[in-house]
């Protein structure tokens, strides 16, 4: 089932008279290891999104550069659409899950479909950028040492990327999920201990909720992983 249309307004203006709370990760601000979740109930239907540095889920804040990073990818997408393995909602609520999209600006959309994994994954880890190896393919005749000087330069510029695409040391990512509920009025907390399991690179969540009775914030950790309203 689609999201509702008019869902993102209520959700906006739901959040804008939330209490605030210290957001380390606050729009313009990018802290790794701290990532932001907003939650917006609106009778059976919950929406939540996931604010975070792509470094805090992947391991690394780039577009992916070989075939392993790009595995990384699928592997962080493939979990963050198991919506139900991430979020534990109060049981007697039953919410179960309905959509999840992912975007990221230096990410394929592609590469963040929902697929099936082929084997049980372990927690995302740093995977080491290869080094680019383009010689070892080259034929003909051997460079002039002008051409020479040429790659090298070109290498040289290669090696330091990060600095020639300085957007990529900050990328991030968008995680939403919507779920219904179908005892709406049980609810009342969600456990995301499994969260940050599934991406320890997440060691601090600014949680912003609005619901039907009240508006919190509440920042969560490892040892502190349920929002209560």
């Amino acid at each position: 089932m689609s999201p509702s249309p008019v869902l993102p307004a209520v959700i906006t203006l739901m959040l804008a008279a939330a209490v605030p709370v210290c957001r380390a990760a606050q729009p313009g601000a990018h802290v790794h290891g701290t990532a932001s979740l907003e939650i917006a109930i609106d009778g059976p239907v919950v929406s939540v999104s996931l604010h975070s540095p792509l470094g805090n889920l992947s391991g690394f804040e780039h577009a992916p550069r070989n075939e392993n990073e790009r595995r990384q990818i699928r592997i962080m997408a493939t979990r963050l659409h198991q919506a139900n393995s991430l979020f534990a909602f109060t049981p007697t609520a039953r919410c179960q899950p309905e959509s999840s999209s992912l975007e990221s600006a230096v990410l394929e959309p592609a590469l963040l479909a929902a697929t099936t994994p082929a084997t049980p994954a372990a927690p995302v880890t740093r995977v080491a950028p290869a080094t680019p190896a383009r010689q070892d393919r080259q034929t003909g005749p051997t460079p002039s040492s002008s051409t020479r000087s040429h790659t090298d330069h070109a290498s040289h510029t290669h090696g330091h990327d990060d600095h020639a695409h300085p957007a990529d040391t900050h990328a991030e990512l968008e995680a939403t999920w919507q779920f219904r509920c179908a005892a709406p009025a049980a609810l009342q907390d969600v456990d995301v201990q499994a969260l940050f399991r599934t991406f320890p690179g997440i060691r601090q969540l600014d949680a912003m909720v609005a619901g039907p009775r009240n508006q919190s914030g509440s920042r969560l950790s490892p040892g502190t992983t349920r929002l209560k309203w």
